[in-house]
């Protein structure tokens, strides 16, 4: 795939929310809350839910690009499992369907026989991207991008905009993906690839001969931009984590800006409003509660509609219809899930509609069963509410909930303007999880339970996804573990491991201690036996079941090695990774991850143990929680580091100051 990409019965309402009892809906998802603006206003409908034109099931897997021709009744949808498609929108007497053609077939990689030529290579481009559409040549153009090749195709539709006449590739970047692409008000194709970050330009892309040479007019801030769109001579950029912006490509200041009032909305598909002025951006959040962000003449962004996961891409109508193409499945990280894709149609309606906010809402992961939410909306204006899709109510500016049942809730809220317009749904999700996880289980085989080594790997699991494990061994300091730990300077005897497994909510399991036996090996055991024994310091021998082996880590041997201030680096993504670069001191074998609370007497908690090898530079990598990225993401939370000679490392903080923050794009590509 390519570079984009994550209820139970309510049973009692207090007074302050007049909703219904949901129905059941089992989904696991993370609450997000909404930002809010002014605008100015259009003249047009009110903020409605967006209407689903091409459901789930209908034939497309992550429409990377939309477009429509001629024909209103069907647009054009990139897909990189199928191709160009042309698909027909639903309609009340018939489904959306998928048209296929020469250049909408999926791929099928047959086993070469020998002998016999392998099948001809299909026309148009290997892997379907991002596309635009001129309605003057009446072509579209389309970003190649998988490890088949690399560039943009013109494919010349018919007059009535249904079929593709011819397609040529303008423009080959060999092994450098096409990310985006956006066609100028004055016919210029301008793009972008993976593996730098500048904004190249086929000048007169209707006309231009195969091969003509693209030159740069503009550098992004970031490699493989997501999303490309004019208004006017100005192109904007859903660039990393910003919507960045060049007011004039090829002239001037090339060098791409952020945009004020997007913030770090991790934008993953833009388009334009020309005639009236309007950019558009969508997201594709961990959350998979996604938004279509707008950016106003007035220079004010706010959000103009909500209901999606994992936007993809966006296109605009002449008459201001909005089509936004998502894919559920690749959000909620599954990205190789056929038929999945879908296309809203948002009708236009008026900006400067009320915005609502959160102040206040639940955990995303909670073992209470009841939840309150408090909002503001950026007008006057009355309040609508429900929970998990129940009939809109009457509510104030605040809802509780209680005797909620484990699951995951949906709430929705949206404000109406004095003369009865309704603003966008602001949506807040969280999970209700009152069960701990199931006893810890060690999988490691019956005869691990006798070795003669002094290490031992110990493997271990739940009946839940996403729990954090705790270990201690012999009465040790716990220190937060993964599967497979190794347990390493192990003496002869008895020891006992103690296990437990932490949900996101903070439920815990019962712990399960699990013991193993360290022997001597046959042949010392042999030796042993055979050595005569003195009787008289027969008493003050060691008892070699329980006497320490040599390069013991007892727990008066462990030592603390101090580092330098600002030793390591880190990154955080979108995806629950933690990925910290350190270059251990000297004598230092152990590392050790923790976040610790910035106030004074705050929770000390570690992430991870990992041995490591002193002076070398090391990469510690982690997967996270939900509830530990989410910390990590306020100034409230740090990352800290310890290092030292065995498990028992306790001391010697020192903050990851040259941390930076960043949000990489996940890699989804099919066959990579």
């Amino acid at each position: 795939m390519w570079d984009r990409w994550r209820s139970p019965t309510m049973r009692s309402v207090i007074a302050t929310s007049r909703i219904p009892t949901p129905s059941a809906r089992p989904a696991r998802r993370v609450a997000l809350g909404l930002t809010a603006a002014l605008a100015c206003v259009l003249p047009a409908a009110a903020a409605n839910a967006a209407t689903i034109a091409v459901p789930s099931g209908a034939g497309i897997t992550m429409p990377l690009g939309i477009a429509q021709s001629a024909d209103t009744s069907s647009v054009w949808i990139a897909d990189e499992m199928l191709g160009v498609c042309r698909v027909t929108l639903a309609t009340a007497t018939a489904p959306a369907a998928v048209v296929q053609s020469q250049y909408c077939l999926p791929e099928v990689e047959a086993e070469p026989v020998a002998g016999e030529p392998g099948p001809p290579p299909a026309p148009g481009p290997s892997g379907a991207g991002p596309l635009a559409y001129d309605p003057i040549s009446s072509s579209l153009f389309v970003a190649e991008g998988t490890s088949k090749g690399a560039g943009v195709w013109r494919m010349q539709l018919d007059a009535t905009g249904t079929e593709i006449e011819s397609a040529v590739k303008v423009v080959n970047l060999g092994g450098n993906r096409v990310t985006a692409l956006s066609l100028s008000p004055a016919g210029d194709i301008d793009f972008t690839a993976d593996d730098d970050a500048l904004v190249r330009r086929l000048a007169g892309a209707a006309t231009a001969a195969p091969g003509t040479p693209p030159t740069v007019v503009g550098v992004a801030q970031s490699q493989g931009v997501a999303s490309l769109t004019h208004l006017g001579t100005a192109l904007y950029l859903a660039d990393g984590s910003d919507v960045t912006r060049i007011a004039t490509p090829g002239a001037g200041n090339i060098n791409a800006v952020p945009v004020a009032g997007f913030g770090a909305s991790a934008p993953t598909a833009l388009a334009a409003d020309q005639s009236r002025g309007l950019v558009f951006a969508g997201t594709s959040l961990p959350s998979t509660a996604d938004r279509v962000q707008v950016l106003t003449p007035g220079g004010t962004v706010e959000t103009y509609a909500t209901g999606f996961a994992g936007v993809t891409a966006l296109t605009i109508a002449a008459d201001g219809t909005l089509y936004i193409g998502d894919d559920p499945a690749a959000a909620a990280g599954h990205p190789e899930s056929a038929e999945q894709g879908r296309v809203h149609v948002e009708t236009r309606h008026a900006t400067g509609l009320p915005q609502v906010t959160f102040s206040a809402q639940p955990d995303p992961y909670s073992a209470l069963t009841s939840a309150t939410f408090t909002y503001t909306a950026s007008t006057g204006g009355e309040f609508s509410c429900r929970l998990d899709a129940s009939a809109w109510a009457a509510c104030d500016a605040g809802s509780t909930f209680t005797g909620l049942s484990d699951g995951t809730h949906v709430f929705e809220v949206r404000a109406s303007a004095p003369g009865g317009e309704t603003g966008p749904v602001a949506r807040g999700s969280f999970v209700v999880d009152t069960r701990a996880p199931d006893e810890v289980q060690v999988d490691n085989a019956p005869s691990d339970h006798w070795i003669t080594k002094d290490r031992l790997r110990l493997s271990f699991s739940t009946n839940e996804s996403y729990v954090r494990y705790d270990c201690s061994i012999d009465d040790e300091p716990i220190w937060g573990c993964d599967s497979p730990t190794d347990l390493r300077d192990l003496r002869l005897g008895d020891h006992d491991v103690v296990l437990t497994a932490t949900d996101l909510a903070g439920n815990t399991s019962r712990p399960n201690t699990w013991r193993f036996t360290r022997l001597l090996p046959p042949a010392a055991a042999a030796v042993a036996a055979a050595a005569p024994v003195a009787a008289a310091t027969a008493a003050d021998a060691p008892d070699p079941a329980t006497a320490p082996a040599t390069g013991s880590s007892a727990r008066s041997s462990c030592k603390t090695v101090r580092a330098p201030a600002g030793t390591g680096s880190y990154t955080l993504s979108a995806r629950r990774d933690l990925a910290a670069t350190v270059r251990p001191p000297r004598l230092a074998t152990f590392a050790k991850l923790t976040l610790r609370k910035r106030t004074a007497g705050g929770p000390v908690e570690a992430l991870a143990m990992r041995p490591v090898t002193a002076g070398r530079r090391s990469t510690l990598r982690v997967k996270l929680l939900d509830s530990y990225a989410e910390r990590l993401r306020t100034r409230r939370y740090r990352l800290t580091i310890a290092f030292g000679t065995c498990r028992t490392t306790v001391g010697s903080w020192s903050e990851l100051k040259k941390a930076r923050r960043t949000t990489p794009k996940t890699r989804n590509r099919k066959g990579f």
